[in-house]
């Protein structure tokens, strides 16, 4: 008993340290989309509502950048932000992640909300945009990507574009060019 009480005591420790939160530098803070973005289309927040980033280092050698945000802006919009890039090892492992990151589509009918394919033909095979619908309304989309040792996952509510192109354009002009 004493064994199986240690080994089961010894898992969340060891889960507790297999990662570590570090401070986010300015520089990291760039590569993740914030609200601010959205003030090019009149949606703009006062000072005192901002979101919260973070960053986590993993035992493989990994980290994550995450930058989350929910709030309701000047014009009422209400506008949820959850942008997260996994910096792995090699490419071979952020394929594995970007695999991995398939788990929200999974939960979606749970939730009461689907996940659309916007059709386009200007991303490559590792690059997916999804109108994110709830009741039958659009309410954000869903993107993410793989481009080397990074993998990308943006879901954005309260506002939404429904073209590849106007998605393309609204990326590349509020991206760092890391990912363009």
């Amino acid at each position: 008993m004493f064994k199986q009480l240690t080994i089961s005591l010894f898992i969340p420790v060891f889960l507790m340290i297999a990662c570590i939160k570090v401070s986010i530098s300015p520089s990291e803070k760039l590569l993740l989309m914030n609200e601010n973005v959205f003030k090019n289309y009149g949606i703009e927040f006062s000072e005192f509502n901002r979101g919260e980033y973070s960053k986590t280092s993993y035992f493989d050698n990994s980290t994550e950048l995450k930058y989350t945000f929910k709030g309701i802006a000047k014009d009422s919009t209400y506008l949820y932000i959850s942008n997260i890039i996994n910096i792995s090892a090699s490419e071979e492992e952020a394929g594995k992640k970007y695999k991995a990151e398939n788990s929200l589509m999974k939960i979606s009918p749970l939730i009461n909300a689907k996940f659309i394919p916007v059709e386009n033909d200007q991303f490559n095979e590792k690059t997916e945009l999804y109108l994110w619908m709830t009741d039958n309304q659009p309410a954000g989309n869903l993107f993410r990507f793989q481009k080397n040792e990074f993998s990308y996952y943006l879901l954005i509510g309260g506002v939404y574009f429904d073209t590849a192109n106007e998605w393309e354009q609204f990326f590349r002009e509020n991206t760092s060019p890391v990912f363009n």
